[in-house]
């Protein structure tokens, strides 16, 4: 199992504990399939890979009720990083908003000791 995390931080200036954290992360079943140039599509290849989203703050404690759609295309894997592009759509119910991920990102690994 392979799982990446993609963490953006947000923070109002002047403005004490409004900061938070939107959190998506990706789990691949299987290192077999980080192929590159392989496309997963996110609702269609759940043996493969799942996504999650949350939000992290010190208001919120629960965990997010999203729709999560789009894909996932390996682009590149080295022995200490890979990359992907990514187009995903998270439907935040909760919070009534749709958010957009897209575009190439690089995950560095590192090993549990």
């Amino acid at each position: 199992m392979v799982e990446l995390r993609q963490i953006v931080s947000y923070g109002r200036k002047g403005v004490i504990d409004e900061e938070y954290s939107i959190i998506l992360s990706f789990e691949f079943h299987d290192r077999s399939t980080l192929v590159p140039k392989k496309v997963l599509e996110v609702e269609k290849d759940t043996a493969w890979v799942s996504v999650e989203y949350d939000i992290l703050s010190v208001w919120n404690w629960e965990k997010e009720n999203a729709a999560i759609s789009g894909w996932i295309k390996v682009l590149s894997i080295g022995d200490d990083s890979i990359r992907i592009r990514e187009r995903i759509k998270v439907h935040d119910e909760r919070n009534e908003r749709i958010l957009s991920f897209r575009g190439s990102r690089t995950f560095l690994l590192n090993e549990a000791p």
